[in-house]
């Protein structure tokens, strides 16, 4: 399977940029650049916590680990909430999750996704897109379904409808389930359209 590479704009990105990036954190130790390696799996932003349990590291060697890039300008930390920290710039996130071998990134991936679902804490779109990615298509079916039936008890539609679009297109239609959640699909695209429907009416 393909995993879901971040961003789509690497390929015009100017080398200089690219350079200048992978100059800053190759003045990471190994365990540093491991840990911010990482970080890079997991999101554009992320959390110290999450990023000690997928690295398996201490969560003081982590912290060093994220004083020293944040010094080196690749990441900082998000204002008013401790312990989580963001990429500087989405390029910089994209550019070091390219240095993992595609297996390594799908390792990290099943990694993230095993820790949200058993958290169970976390956004349910978050551990299926981490499942898509790690290439795991039924795991990735069945947490896109779930996202969608709580985006849906929410009132949620449009995100409900994303959700079962996604989790239709990752499984097979041999399945006993994909004519249940076919169903689903229709129905909040049902609700969509009613709503568009109402909107149109009233402007």
């Amino acid at each position: 399977a393909v995993i879901a590479r971040p961003g789509g704009t690497f390929d015009a990105t100017p080398l200089s940029i690219r350079a200048g990036v992978l100059a800053r954190f190759e003045q990471l130790s190994g365990e540093e650049q491991r840990v911010v390696l990482c970080a890079s799996v997991i999101g554009r932003s992320f959390d110290a916590s999450l990023l000690a349990q997928i690295t398996k590291c201490s969560d003081r060697d982590v912290t060093t680990a994220l004083s020293r890039a944040r010094e080196l300008q690749l990441v900082k930390e998000i204002d008013r909430m401790p312990g989580a920290f963001t990429f500087r710039h989405a390029i910089t996130r994209e550019i070091l999750y390219r240095e993992l071998l595609s297996l390594e990134a799908q390792s990290i991936h099943r990694d993230v996704a095993r820790y949200l679902e058993h958290a169970g804490t976390a956004d349910r779109f978050d551990a299926a897109y981490h499942w898509s990615a790690a290439g795991e298509a039924e795991r990735a079916s069945n947490a896109y379904e779930r996202a969608g039936d709580a985006a849906l008890a929410r009132a949620a539609h449009r995100d409900a409808e994303g959700a079962y679009r996604a989790a239709v297109g990752s499984r097979s239609e041999s399945d006993a389930t994909y004519p249940p959640l076919c169903e689903k699909l229709s129905r909040a695209l049902s609700i969509n359209e009613i709503g568009r429907a109402s909107c149109r009416e009233r402007v």
